[in-house]
C-alpha cells in the first residue's frame, strides 16, 4: 500500500467520522418545525500538482497557503511525492482568513491556477471550510504549475532496504558471529539492529537494540553481529536479526539463524 493509498484510506475514515458527528449535531438541533443542516468538516486536503506543459506530475516541490497582508504564510511541511501528491492537514489554518493555495516562493515553479482557501474552527479544531468560495468536502485538488526558470528543489535520495541476509543460517550452542548483508538503495553508514531469540514454544524475546556501523556501497552494505551462547540464553532455538533504517517506523527486515548442537 502506497503512502497515497494510506492517506486516502485515512481520509475516508475521517469523513465517515465527521459525517457521523454532523448527523449527531443535526439531530441535536432538530426542534419545532425546522432543523439545522450541519456540513461535515474537512480535516484534510489531498492535492496533486501537474506540469501545465507536459501534463506530468511534479515531484519535490513545496506548496504554501499565502496569507493576506498581516498574516503569515503557511508552507507545507512535506514536498510532493513522485506522483506529484501531497496531503495538507489544517493544524495551523486560521479561521475566516482568506489564504491563497499556491507554490512556495523558492519552488522553481509558478502556480497557474491558485485557489482561495478559507478555514473554520469547530469542535475538533481547525478545518477547511471553503475552496474558491465553495464549501469544501475533502475532494481532490489539482494545481497546475509552469517552470519559472528558478532553481529547482533537490529531491532527496530516500534510503531503502530491499532485503537482508546472514552469512550463516545455523550457529552452535557455543554462539558465534554472523555477517549481515543489507541490500537496497541509498544505504546509509549506520542502521538500527535488534537481536531476538525464539524459544521452542514460539515466544520471542529481545536481547539487544543497537545502532550498528555498516561498510560497503550505496546498494549493499555489511556489518558483523555476535550471537550469544546457549549458556546465556538456554531457551533460544532460533536467533533473529532485525534491521531497520528508521528504527522500525516502516517495519523491520529480518534474518533467522537456527541454534544446533554443532554448526555446519
Amino acid at each position: 500500500m502506497t503512502e497515497r493509498d494510506k492517506d486516502m484510506m485515512n481520509k475516508n475514515i475521517k469523513k465517515i467520522l465527521a459525517g457521523a458527528a454532523a448527523l449527531a449535531l443535526l439531530l441535536g438541533n432538530f426542534t419545532g418545525t425546522g432543523f439545522t443542516v450541519v456540513k461535515a468538516e474537512s480535516f484534510e486536503m489531498p492535492i496533486s500538482v501537474i506540469d501545465q506543459e507536459t501534463g506530468q506530475p511534479v515531484e519535490g516541490i513545496f506548496l504554501m497557503l499565502k496569507g493576506p497582508e498581516g498574516e503569515d504564510n503557511i508552507v507545507f511541511e512535506e514536498p510532493t511525492d513522485e506522483e506529484g501528491y501531497v496531503l495538507y492537514e489544517p493544524f495551523d489554518l486560521k479561521s475566516k482568513v482568506k489564504y491563497q493555495l499556491t507554490t512556495a516562493e523558492d519552488s522553481g515553479y509558478t502556480c497557474t491556477n491558485p485557489m482561495e482557501v478559507v478555514g473554520g474552527r469547530g469542535y475538533y479544531g481547525p478545518y477547511i471550510d471553503t475552496v474558491n468560495g465553495e464549501p469544501y468536502d475533502g475532494e481532490d485538488i489539482t494545481l497546475t504549475v509552469e517552470d519559472n526558470g528558478g532553481d529547482k528543489p533537490v529531491i532527496p535520495e530516500i534510503p531503502e532496504i530491499s532485503s537482508i541476509s546472514s552469512s550463516i543460517d545455523e550457529v552452535s550452542r557455543d554462539g558465534g558471529e554472523a555477517v549481515i548483508t543489507v541490500n537496497g538503495e541509498n544505504l546509509p553508514e549506520e542502521a538500527y539492529c535488534q537481536l531476538w531469540y525464539e524459544s521452542a514454544n514460539g515466544t520471542q524475546v529481545q536481547v539487544s537494540d543497537d545502532i550498528v556501523a555498516m561498510t560497503g556501497n550505496d546498494a549493499q552494505k555489511q556489518f558483523t553481529i555476535a550471537i550469544p551462547s546457549s549458556l546465556q540464553y538456554p531457551k533460544a532455538v532460533t536467533w533473529i536479526v532485525r534491521v531497520s533504517l528508521d528504527n522500525g517506523a516502516q517495519g523491520w527486515d529480518s534474518a533467522a539463524i537456527k541454534v544446533v548442537e554443532e554448526a555446519k
